[in-house]
């Protein structure tokens, strides 16, 4: 299977901490991104959002289950697929760089897609997506009052 790769990326006005801190905030998903229901998983001893972290989502029918895997306030958060799509090997890192214009989010995701012939209809959808979910994440920390982590 072929490995793909996505990378979509998105300027905003908002801080790398403020930005991370939106991004790392699962419950808080539900009031900007696509995402209809969004938990942190798992057992009470692990640190709320960081590394080792499960998190789910609910996207219209599909239903993930992800880990972080890199928790770097304020500049890198990644997570890898668990579970809930046909794709192997999905990690995707999220970075927050300041810019000129502010800070600029990239959106860099790896993975094959396990259904023989579906590859490029779903890097088509999860660039859509990603792209999508990066502007929202932008346009979010810089006018969300929530902000659980810096």
């Amino acid at each position: 299977m072929k490995q793909r790769t996505i990378e979509v990326a998105t300027t905003s006005t908002a801080t790398p901490e403020r930005l991370f801190a939106v991004m790392a905030d699962t419950a808080g998903w539900v009031t900007w991104s696509r995402a209809s229901e969004a938990e942190r998983e798992g057992d009470g001893d692990l640190d709320l959002e960081g590394v080792g972290a499960k998190r789910r989502f609910r996207v219209g029918r599909t239903t993930s289950h992800e880990e972080v895997v890199a928790y770097e306030p304020p500049h890198r958060f990644a997570y890898v697929l668990v579970s809930g799509m046909p794709l192997g090997g999905y990690r995707a890192d999220v970075t927050f760089e300041p810019s000129e214009d502010g800070t600029l989010v990239r959106w860099h995701s790896t993975f094959t897609v396990t259904r023989r012939g579906a590859g490029w209809i779903y890097e088509m959808a999860l660039r859509s997506f990603l792209r999508d979910t990066a502007n929202r994440l932008a346009r979010a920390a810089e006018v969300s009052p929530r902000l659980t982590a810096g």
